[in-house]
């Protein structure tokens, strides 16, 4: 109802306007010879009533001359003041992409971090298990250091307290140094196969648990070793390190098949209760 008045009272003006246009007086000949002066005079009292009635018709419409302004300025806006914006905000943008690249990056990092230390914890965790579930005796020969070396200087067994010596103080890699040194100058000795054991202990302690594999593998090539069940264990730890779970349940079983007396049976039997 309301639009259609509008549309009335809008069509009246207009018939308004043109009644107007056509009563209006037609300039005589002599205005038209008096010169430009009056021509111009009359073209710009015309342009101020056309105003003046604009404003009337936008004024009964409901919009205000801010309105009018407003619109005008917005349709003047050029092309290039446009472009300049929009790069202006694709510029913007690229340096917000860039920021968040770096954050999720330092985001990863720590991520690694944090999880390179929980791994350690974890590993450190089972190891403590390990002891106590085994009892002091096993406690004492995991340690493996005598509280005094009886052992003459620079005999085998000296040379072999003192590598095993770094191992417990984490020297990992002069450990294995020494300890292979110790195997090249006599693989019969009677720690020969020791010394073999803890170069496997001694990659897995710095996480490389493929080499360990292989280093615990090899304690079975020294006759009557008696690291082997200790090897076994390791050798299903090992294949839990490297999320082999089926040839760690492999390894479990063989040690309390082939060891039975051992004393890691129970921490064997308590892996294969967990997988």
């Amino acid at each position: 109802m309301k639009r259609s008045v509008v549309l009335m009272f809008a069509g009246l003006l207009a018939v308004y306007f043109v009644g107007c246009a056509s009563s209006r007086p037609k300039p005589s000949e002599k205005a038209t010879k008096g010169g430009k002066n009056e021509v111009m005079d009359v073209q710009k009292k015309s342009k101020k009533n056309n105003a003046a009635e604009e404003d009337e018709v936008l004024k009964l419409l409901g919009i205000t001359p801010e309105e009018k302004k407003a619109n005008t300025s917005k349709t003047a806006a050029s092309p290039e003041n446009l472009s300049a914006q929009e790069k202006e905000l694709k510029a913007k943008i690229a340096s917000l992409q860039q920021e968040l690249n770096r954050k999720d990056s330092e985001v990863g990092e720590l991520q690694s971090q944090l999880k390179q230390k929980e791994q350690k914890l974890k590993e450190m965790e089972e190891m403590l298990a390990t002891l106590q579930a085994s009892g002091p005796a096993t406690a004492q020969k995991a340690q493996a250091t005598p509280r005094r070396s009886t052992a003459p200087a620079g005999s085998f067994r000296a040379r072999y307290e003192e590598a095993l010596s770094l191992y417990n103080n984490r020297h990992y890699r002069e450990a294995i140094r020494k300890f292979q040194a110790l195997i090249q100058e006599n693989p019969n000795n009677s720690l020969s196969d020791n010394c073999q054991y803890w170069i496997g202990e001694c990659y897995y302690s710095l996480g490389k648990y493929n080499q360990a594999l292989v280093e615990f593998q090899k304690v079975f090539t020294f006759p009557n070793s008696n690291k082997e069940d200790d090897a076994q264990l390791k050798i299903g730890m090992t294949y839990l390190r490297l999320g082999d779970k089926a040839r760690a349940k492999e390894a479990f079983k063989t040690l309390i098949e082939n060891y039975p007396k051992s004393e890691y049976v129970p921490i064997a039997k308590r892996y294969l209760n967990q997988l």
